[in-house]
């Protein structure tokens, strides 16, 4: 009698690599959910020590400083993850331009520098005098280091050391950042770049993070000509992460000295700021009123466009969302008016991927902001 076998090994191992996907999607989703909850327990203390009538100054000025770094957290989280699916999906665009490196690894370590020093590290950073040349998103550099050098302060414990040296061939740069912190096992050198790879979150004493920082900044240096690589002697060894990018001639002495252009002194504005959110309308109104402007509120789209033709901005800030008229038509009908031919329109909108902004402006906006908007940045386009 014959007998016959039936191998079933590859659909055994497809049932573990889906069991294992499941588990890591479980466990991304309980991460995200502890990350974004993390900031808001300070912000609403914050917010509660601002508003008690005891509180002194001094301290209502450290609950508007704890709020802002709460607030910018929760951005670079989100921010992170609207990369890697824009990475995954191959929509992340680069704005490419001649920078020395000098520039990226300088703002990248003025970023990360605060957190350093609050666990009392020594930051040593090595570069050479001579400038090099990179064709590359200077934005995107910047956040690859920031990534890295974010990781050696956490994972690297009070009073340790953190190491930044450049080394440079003629036509390739690398960057080593060394710290002697936690280490990393061998078993785990190998998938550490995987999409939600994490270390042990219990052998750290700061938030673990979502496990995406990594896998980003690999994608972010490969797409510009370069690469990540990690070692690490072990657990209790330190780590070191090296990136190697492509360098490029020096541009010409007149692209590198360019123009100054004086800056013309802040001007008083009449602003028309559009939101269906109160809490935002009515902040942002206030900021811009703090800095010199006269402001008005409006609530919906048609109530926007009404306030428009009776107050005559210069400015119009505007959601993108909301009832009565969209953003969009908003924007349009304010353009098809004589008045809206020369007013600045400023779309700030939960809504950033790539097509919104494309959308925003064939709308006839003039910038595109994602929430939560930085205000140094609408406060030099409103003053611009």
């Amino acid at each position: 009698m014959a007998v016959w076998f039936l191998d079933i090994s590859a659909r055994k191992r497809q049932e573990h690599q889906l069991r294992d996907n499941d588990r890591q999607k479980d466990e991304f989703l309980a991460v995200l959910a502890h990350e974004l909850r993390n900031p808001l327990a300070p912000i609403r203390q914050a917010a509660a020590l601002i508003a008690a009538p005891q509180a002194s100054a001094e301290q209502r000025q450290r609950s508007c400083q704890t709020i802002e770094r709460q607030v910018e957290r929760m951005g670079a989280l989100l921010n992170d993850l609207v990369d890697i699916s824009r990475i995954t999906f191959g929509r992340i665009t680069l704005h490419n331009a001649v920078v020395t490196l000098q520039t990226v690894l300088q703002a990248a370590a003025e970023a990360t520098l605060a957190s350093m020093e609050e666990k009392r590290q020594t930051f040593a950073l090595h570069v050479p005098e001579a400038p090099l040349w990179l064709q590359a998103d200077p934005l995107r550099l910047e956040q690859i280091f920031i990534n890295l050098l974010g990781n050696a302060a956490r994972y690297t414990p009070a009073g340790g050391r953190i190491t930044l040296t450049v080394q440079a061939s003629e036509t390739e740069v690398r960057v080593d950042i060394a710290d002697n912190g936690i280490g990393i096992a061998p078993e785990r050198l190998a998938d550490l770049f995987q999409m939600f790879g994490q270390l042990d979150p219990r052998l750290t004493e700061r938030s673990p993070g979502l496990g995406i920082g990594l896998a980003l900044s690999r994608e972010l240096a490969r797409l510009q000509g370069g690469d990540i690589i990690v070692t690490s002697a072990g657990l209790g060894q330190g780590s070191r992460f090296t990136v190697s990018l492509p360098l490029t001639v020096a541009p010409p002495a007149s692209v590198v000295g360019g123009v100054a252009v004086a800056s013309a002194a802040p001007a008083t504005r009449r602003i028309l700021v559009a939101d269906e959110n109160p809490d935002i309308a009515d902040t942002i109104a206030e900021l811009l009123e703090l800095d010199g402007h006269e402001v008005r509120v409006a609530y919906d789209g048609q109530q926007a466009l009404t306030l428009f033709q009776s107050y005559g901005p210069e400015i119009v800030i505007s959601d993108i969302g909301m009832p009565g008229l969209t953003g969009h038509q908003l924007a349009r009908a304010i353009r098809a008016t004589p008045a809206g031919q020369a007013v600045r329109m400023i779309a700030m909108t939960g809504w950033g991927q790539p097509q919104d902004q494309a959308e925003a402006l064939a709308a006839g906006f003039d910038h595109h902001l994602t929430k939560p908007a930085d205000m140094q940045t609408l406060y030099a386009l409103v003053g611009a």
